[in-house]
């Protein structure tokens, strides 16, 4: 017996499963036969609104498609059947176009379907076994089309004039009734009666498979594709509209992998198999595609290209790569991290001024120490001396400028760069005269920039990069491309992609320690002391799965694929990389925050990428502001843990990002508490009303002076009856300090006329208080007093009168 849902893989199976008596295979059209590459119906209609047909009448995508609901109603009001043809939704658009524009839409309408559609491989396979068993093969679709004008459609697509052998296609439009209406019927009388005879595949619920199976018609439902990667369509939706307004503005949202998608991953049943196989992969086989065009186009021109994927991060593009087209790039991996191009490449003062500007702080000096390649014994005493005058960064910057010690980083620097470059020889082969093509994720080009002159001078060759994202791409001349830069992305775009991209690349990454240096003959070496990295069995799982999805477009028909458009593959990929960043499903989150993201600073720092926890627990405290803890602190996975508190706020975040606005804790939300403080010196004291401002979860965040000048009492009790008390600390607004300090309650702050209860809850008497002292010792200017509570009685709340009265009897 055959079954009553069935994947897209299972398709070709199903003729040799159905009932004896079964003498015609009925399919529907839409999303069973024919597929289409954009992420919903609707997108082929802002595909239309560019076409000239369209322009010239003002038609919209919008219009178009609330023109055909009108149509359809206005149909059913006169005949009591809403089914239309695409003349009638026309005429109702445009009521003042002549028949010849009409046509033109139409015609225009058809070519756009045709452009974007795709005949799925295994519903092909499915009417292949079919008419080898002799079977009829039939077409139903509730659709505006005419029979004959969705035969000329299918034709084109598949390219062949016979249209697969279908025998007979039936359309709502006129058989004057859709299938969930009784159109049913009418196809049994069309093909002689006996739904015995039929047996009908379609992705509709209710139109496909409940209807057909009440007119007495075997039915199964297709799925297109499973559950949580519909979820995913959804989301990657939602992202690619966020980040790409002019998606559904000047052209549609592409969707090209969901056919290879909907075959699924058999050899894959965890959330790390999904992530690679359906978030990773699509986004690695883009970029893939991209590569090998880009070496394309540079073999083309005349010298001979040597690719090299700069490791760690260019790992899996390198394997993804391989999947797609085995044995054809002339492909190296260079253990080149940031650390060592800069490294290599400090040759003057303004080389080491701008390492300096970009990252020094008075908790960077031993990173900095290092990455000027000082020798270790410098390197202590330099940074020992910085760390006891009033300003340590200032102070290091002075001593690195000094002639010995910048003598000595461009000696170091100098010896560094002649290892680094005996490892680019010995590790691609490249010769004089021959092109270099650097792959990597992105984002500045940072080490293309400093190598490039360095092998240039030292191995007369020329140096291409390749990347993922690029920002400011354009302004380097052609010297480098990137699947998503500024030749069709506002690099707004690419902002908002690269701020939180460290999971990314911790997938995409080598499992292997961060090279440092290397020996005289090119062969890489990590810090002294560095334990190797084991790969994790969730990263090795999407990997894995990653590649099998590679494989699996690579052997994807090329008529499934349409042109090879870069444009299209850029905003495809940018869809699916804004998707996973910004909104993972509780499934991905919860395995992806068991990874942990290394700096690679040339140091050993690594924290995790997502801790929901301490999110939850820091959001109460600071709101937004635990975006901007600095890097010891530093988790990568924001996004995801933003969007476990709250959907609203994960879309918050993207858009600050993607749009360049601030994202201000104390304007986040017009929720606000007015309490009553008490200040108080030796000679006077004050009463003043301060604000508290609400964070998440109903809890409020208050934050007062703290200084020797004078002691402090929150009048608690003037306004609240009860509170949650998270939270009291001590920290300085505005720098780069260590963490927050808690203060102890009944140690550093007191408390009167409140008690906490048994469950922890802070009960206040009218007159309660908590009272501050004043500093003992100076503290930094900015200090400050933070309390985190979620306030539970007010005042002036009433008790709640009982017992409570009957609930009244509920009709229905």
């Amino acid at each position: 017996m055959p079954p009553s849902t069935l994947r897209p893989a299972e398709l070709p199976e199903l003729p040799a499963l159905l009932p004896p008596g079964v003498r015609t295979l009925s399919l529907d059209c839409f999303d069973t036969l024919l597929w289409r590459r954009v992420a919903q119906p609707i997108d082929v209609f802002y595909a239309l609104q560019q076409r000239p047909a369209a322009l010239a009448l003002g038609l919209t995508a919008a219009w178009r498609a609330a023109s055909e609901t009108q149509a359809r109603r206005r149909k059913e009001l006169r005949s009591g059947l809403p089914e239309v043809t695409l003349d009638e939704i026309y005429r109702q658009a445009l009521p003042h176009a002549t028949a010849e524009q009409r046509q033109a839409l139409c015609d225009a309408e058809f070519d756009c379907e045709a452009e974007a559609g795709f005949i799925h491989p295994c519903t092909l396979a499915l009417i292949r076994q079919a008419k080898a068993r002799g079977l009829r093969v039939i077409v139903v679709s509730d659709t505006y089309w005419s029979a004959a004008e969705l035969r000329r459609l299918l034709c084109r697509v598949m390219d062949d004039p016979g249209c697969a052998g279908i025998d007979a296609i039936h359309c709502s439009s006129e058989l004057g009734r859709g299938k969930s209406a009784g159109g049913w019927k009418e196809v049994l009388r069309r093909e002689g009666g006996n739904p015995a005879h039929l047996f009908h595949v379609g992705d509709h619920p209710v139109a496909d498979a409940e209807a057909a199976r009440q007119a007495g018609i075997g039915a199964a439902q297709l799925t297109p594709l499973d559950e949580a990667t519909a979820a995913q369509a959804g989301d990657r939706l939602q992202a690619a509209l966020q980040l790409m307004p002019q998606l559904r503005a000047e052209r549609p949202v592409p969707s090209l992998f969901h056919g290879v998608l909907s075959l699924g991953d058999d050899q894959g049943g965890t959330t790390a198999d999904r992530i690679g196989h359906g978030a990773v992969g699509p986004i690695l086989a883009a970029f893939a595609e991209f590569i090998l065009q880009q070496q394309q186009v540079l073999a083309a021109r005349g010298p001979r290209v040597r690719t090299a994927f700069l490791m760690r991060d260019g790992h899996l593009p390198q394997q993804a790569c391989e999947a797609l087209a085995p044995g054809v790039l002339d492909a190296s991996a260079l253990h080149i991290s940031r650390f060592a191009a800069i490294a290599a490449s400090l040759r003057t003062q303004d080389d080491v001024l701008g390492v300096l500007a970009s990252s020094l702080n008075v908790h960077t000096l031993d990173i900095l120490a290092r990455q000027l390649l000082l020798p270790p014994d410098m390197a202590r005493q330099l940074v020992a001396q910085a760390r006891r005058q009033p300003d340590p960064a200032r102070a290091f910057a002075n001593a690195v400028q000094q002639p010995a010690v910048l003598s000595t980083i461009v000696a170091q620097s100098q010896a560094y760069c002649r290892r680094l470059v005996a490892h680019v020889r010995s590790r691609t082969g490249v010769q004089p005269g021959e092109l270099l093509m650097l792959v990597d994720l992105g984002y500045a080009g940072s080490v293309q920039n400093a190598l490039a002159p360095l092998l240039h001078e030292a191995l007369d060759v020329e140096v291409f990069g390749a990347y993922l994202l690029a920002r400011n791409a354009t302004l380097h001349g052609t010297d480098r491309r990137a699947l998503i830069d500024a030749h069709w992305a506002d690099e707004r775009l690419v902002v908002a992609l690269t701020a939180f991209i460290g999971i990314f690349e911790k997938i995409c990454a080598l499992a292997a320690t961060s090279t440092e240096d290397y020996d005289d003959h090119g062969a890489p070496l990590a810090a002294a002391g560095a334990r190797p990295r084991a790969a994790l069995p969730q990263v090795e799982h999407m990997q894995a799965a990653c590649l099998r999805f590679v494989a699996q477009w690579r052997h994807w028909p090329a008529a499934c694929r349409g042109p090879a458009d870069l444009v299209a593959l850029g905003i495809n990929a940018a869809a699916d990389l804004g998707r996973l960043v910004y909104f993972p499903s509780p499934e991905e989150t919860e395995c992806l925050a068991g990874l942990q993201f290394d700096m690679n600073l040339g140091t050993s720092l690594a924290n995790r990428v997502i801790d929901l926890a301490a999110a939850a627990q820091e959001f109460r405290r600071e709101g937004f502001a635990m975006l901007t803890h600095d890097f010891r602190d530093l988790r990568v996975g924001h996004p995801a843990e933003l969007r476990h508190l709250d959907a609203g706020l994960s879309n918050l975040l993207l858009n600050s990002v993607r749009l360049g606005f601030a994202l201000d804790t104390a304007h986040s939300g017009q929720r606000r508490q007015r309490l009553t403080v008490l200040l108080a010196d030796r000679t006077q004291h004050a009463v003043q009303e301060v604000e508290a401002t609400a964070t998440c979860d109903g809890y409020q965040q208050l934050l007062l002076p703290f200084s020797t000048s004078f002691d402090m009492s929150v009048l608690w009790g003037r306004h609240l009856r009860c509170i949650q008390l998270d939270a009291i600390q001590r920290l300085t607004l505005g720098t780069l300090q260590d963490a927050p300090v808690d203060v102890r309650v009944g140690l550093d702050v007191l408390l009167d006329q409140a008690a906490f209860d048994d469950d922890g809850l802070l009960h206040f008497e009218p007159g309660g208080m908590m009272y501050v002292p004043a500093a003992r010792a100076p503290v930094a200017p900015g200090t400050v007093l933070r309390i985190v509570y979620r306030p539970l009685v007010e005042r002036a709340a009433l008790p709640v009168p009982g017992p409570y009265p009957a609930a009244p009897e509920l009709v229905s």
